[in-house]
């Protein structure tokens, strides 16, 4: 079990195997010592090894337990579509196991919800009411308190930081904490290009145009073919009339996408 987790069958047959092997051993004629306090220390002994597996078990069922339900959450919404299911199953495994991994997936399911909640008040063109913007909102506000919480679970994590600038990204007034988020990311990994992208996205959005530009040639020389980075780099090339810069930049983002037939017709379109 920390080498590699069996199946359950295999564990209920190695448990059958050691209570066969204490059994039998019970049967045969072992010499112990007549001291009693040899007798009173092989009982003690049994005892402090039987306390201690049974915690052992006890953790590893609820470290199974927790990534069964995980990923059964995972499913619900993938495939059957069901949030209200994956919610509690979510819940189950953070009371079974508080991990930074089962905190960012209840803060995305969260932001997940507050996007249904926009999307079906303003289904057929309708306005979105008071009430639903005041829903999602509240669905954001508990994404943001679930991403800060796995930031506080594993803050050396770096993967921490940047989920959790993304969260406050959806949020109109989250967007410094979203940059502070994304530099301290940075400041654990600095070789993480969607980090960078992220904070070029971030100063666009707060109208730094330089800040952006910047932030978008550090995410190119830390992954070059950093797909939606070259794209933003290929717009602004266009917007400056340098037609073959953003030719070389949207083949450079195929190449590293060949299943964007998007990126291909606007390589064609350009040619032509």
């Amino acid at each position: 079990t920390v080498l590699y987790v069996p199946a359950t069958a295999l564990l209920v047959y190695f448990f059958f195997a050691v209570g066969y092997l204490f059994s039998q051993g019970g049967a045969m004629n072992i010499v112990i010592a007549k001291k009693k306090s040899s007798t009173y220390l092989f009982l003690a002994a049994i005892l402090l090894s039987a306390i201690f597996f049974i915690s052992i078990a006890q953790v590893l069922t609820k470290e199974y337990l927790a990534a069964r339900y995980y990923v059964q959450s995972a499913v619900a919404v993938s495939s059957d579509k069901n949030i209200d299911s994956a919610d509690a199953l979510l819940k189950k495994s953070i009371a079974l196991r508080p991990h930074d991994v089962y905190y960012r997936g209840y803060a995305e399911l969260s932001a997940l919800k507050a996007q249904v909640i926009a999307s079906q008040a303003s289904a057929e063109g309708q306005t979105i009411s008071d009430e639903a913007r005041a829903a999602a909102f509240e669905e954001i506000n508990v994404a943001k308190k679930y991403a800060d919480m796995a930031v506080a679970s594993n803050p050396k994590n770096y993967t921490n930081y940047q989920f959790a600038g993304s969260i406050y990204q959806i949020d109109p007034e989250g967007s410094q904490k979203a940059l502070q988020l994304f530099t301290q990311s940075l400041d654990l990994y600095p070789y993480n290009p969607n980090a960078y992208f992220a904070i070029a996205r971030s100063k666009a959005a707060a109208g730094d145009t330089e800040g952006a530009i910047e932030a978008l040639k550090k995410t190119l020389e830390v992954g070059p073919l950093h797909t939606e980075a070259l794209l933003s780099a290929a717009q602004i090339s266009l917007q400056e009339k340098k037609t073959d810069e953003a030719l070389s930049l949207l083949v450079r983002a195929y190449q590293s996408d060949r299943s964007r037939s998007d990126i291909l017709l606007s390589v064609a379109s350009l040619q032509a």
